[in-house]
């Protein structure tokens, strides 16, 4: 139980720290088009 709670809590912190990167890459995306 303490494992896969370990692996959960792991992978919400990469996937908070891969948000920014997401808004930023997608905001770059965003302007590209309005160009």
């Amino acid at each position: 139980m303490f494992y896969s709670t370990q692996i959960t809590s792991e992978g919400a912190k990469k996937l908070a720290d891969g948000l920014p990167n997401c808004k930023i890459y997608l905001s770059g995306i965003a302007q590209l088009a309005s160009h």
